[in-house]
Formats: C-alpha cells, sequence, structure tokens
C-alpha cells in the first residue's frame, strides 16, 4: 500500500490563517516574549498582545491581549 498524502512525510507551508495567527507558544524569557501587537490564536480564539514582553497566556492574564471579533 503506497502513503496517502495525509502521511507524506515532506514539511508543509502554513496555510495563511497560521502565517497570520500563529499559535501561541509559551514564552520561556523575554528572549522570546510577545510584544505589544503579535497576534496568536489560543484556544480557538484569536487575539492581539497589549503589553511588550508579555510572556502569560491570554487565560493567565487576560489583560494582556485583546480578544479579535
Amino acid at each position: 500500500a503506497g502513503l496517502s498524502q495525509a502521511q507524506h512525510s515532506e514539511p508543509s507551508e502554513p496555510s495563511a490563517e497560521e502565517a497570520e495567527w500563529p499559535k501561541y507558544v509559551q514564552p520561556t524569557g523575554v528572549h522570546d516574549a510577545y510584544q505589544a501587537g503579535d497576534r496568536i490564536s489560543f484556544q480557538g480564539e484569536r487575539y492581539v498582545c497589549t503589553l511588550n514582553n508579555c510572556v502569560w497566556s491570554p487565560s493567565d492574564y487576560p489583560a494582556g491581549w485583546q480578544k479579535q471579533a
């Protein structure tokens, strides 16, 4: 049996949606913290960061993120 497209091993390009609204990744320090204006997706919702050097998720520190409609 051959491999189906779903099992193809080459990396795929992120979709335009993922490129514009990348999934939240927990920062490990100031060097990779989110900055004001950064966009993310988190638990199915879209957010824009409102703080510089934000290391908290929208659920941990809602004031650091503005939920997008």
